[in-house]
């Protein structure tokens, strides 16, 4: 499979919010449309919700704010990730098959000794524990298949975010399913940068449409589906789209 793709990008930014607006520039830009491109990234500390999920059921968002960790919203589905600079971010941009990137990619990760297979939800599987969830995107044009991969993240983090204020939530909202996750740790990120080599530089400073809209509050908590929660008295209070139940 040494020919599967036609190019392998790293971003050089560390800002979330714009390498979720260049997996979507490389996903709408009609000169890819015919590509296999692979983009490979990494953020500062930052949770990642899946399109249609409720960042009040998810995540402590208080604590998260409190830490500076930046809360995102992508534009795939799946469950709500934390991302960390030991944390690696593929993603398959093209008229591509799961089946074919994960193929690719183990066979890559063979070739360092390590073995990886995929279960039943498309999660990577490590030494019999998590170690990747994927997401998907596609548009009637072109599509992207993305997923974490833990090399050193602060796995203590994770799971110190990754909980809510434990309000009785009930919403329509897609709900993750924690797993255990373990971290790679016999490389580093560099090895695995290394290992994976770039065929060409992104261009630097690249303006992207959508990269305010990512950042905006409108798409992070103004997406988030309508719900309803239990108060302390048995109260049922509804929400309507994009709302806090603080409020």
């Amino acid at each position: 499979m040494d020919n599967y793709l036609d190019e392998i990008l790293h971003s050089e930014s560390l800002d979330p919010y714009y390498n979720l607006a260049y997996e979507d520039y490389l996903l709408r830009d009609s000169k890819n449309f015919s590509k296999k491109i692979l983009l490979i990234w990494q953020s500062r500390p930052s949770i990642v919700m899946g399109r249609f999920q409720n960042p009040w059921l998810e995540i402590d968002l208080e604590q998260a704010k409190d830490d500076g960790v930046l809360i995102c919203r992508r534009q795939s589905g799946g469950g709500t990730v934390y991302h960390d600079k030991g944390n690696l971010n593929f993603c398959f941009v093209g008229k591509l098959k799961k089946e074919e990137n994960f193929a690719w990619f183990i066979e890559k990760m063979n070739e360092l000794n390590v073995t990886i297979s995929v279960n039943e939800r498309n999660d990577l599987i490590y030494n019999g524990k998590k170690i990747s969830g994927s997401a998907f995107k596609n548009t009637k044009d072109n599509s992207f298949h993305h997923f974490t991969f833990l090399v050193q993240s602060d796995l203590g983090k994770l799971t110190k975010y990754l909980h809510h204020s434990q309000l009785d939530i009930t919403s329509k909202s897609i709900k993750s399913i924690r797993s255990k996750v373990i971290n790679l740790e016999s490389y580093t990120i560099e090895d695995l940068k290394n290992h994976f080599k770039a065929t060409r530089q992104p261009s630097k400073n690249l303006e992207l449409e959508s990269y305010e809209k990512f950042k905006g509050e409108k798409w992070i908590y103004g997406e988030t589906p309508k719900y309803s929660f239990k108060t302390a008295s048995g109260e049922i209070k509804l929400i309507g789209k994009g709302r806090s139940p603080f409020e």
